[in-house]
């Protein structure tokens, strides 16, 4: 159980034992996969809430954040174009982060649909060396 000052910051789940605060960074992180497996398996919901909030065809950003290896941008930049076509204009900035060892890759590409929007997503989730996408 949590005690302290953080008590109220960290609460106890009614049906666990421990607080969040006291979990290990792999169970942490096995629960964030399976809330983000559950968000994401279904693509019609995914197409209703994409359709919701942007205007088709239209532009679209994409944000990748990966290891800073020589290689990941190319890497991400080819899984875009692969699941947009080989004609797409992309728009590619890039960014280290403070220490160096991450880099932010953000693409802008004209999409036709929500379900290119997917396609892409798919693709680079599949990249080598990515750790999130937004």
């Amino acid at each position: 159980m949590c005690h302290g000052m953080f008590d109220r910051r960290w609460r106890v789940r009614p049906s666990e034992r421990t607080c969040v605060r006291h979990r290990s960074a792999g169970e942490l992180s096995y629960l964030n996969q399976e809330k983000r497996r559950s968000a994401v398996s279904d693509p019609q919901t995914m197409i209703d809430r994409l359709n919701a909030m942007h205007t088709f065809p239209g532009p679209f950003l994409f944000k990748v954040i990966g290891e800073n290896e020589p290689t990941f941008v190319s890497r991400v930049v080819q899984a875009a174009v692969n699941a947009i076509g080989g004609e797409a204009e992309l728009d590619i900035e890039t960014r280290e982060s403070g220490k160096g060892n991450h880099v932010a890759v953000t693409l802008s590409a004209q999409v036709q649909d929500p379900q290119m929007v997917l396609e892409v997503y798919e693709l680079l989730r599949a990249v080598q060396g990515v750790r999130f996408m937004m």
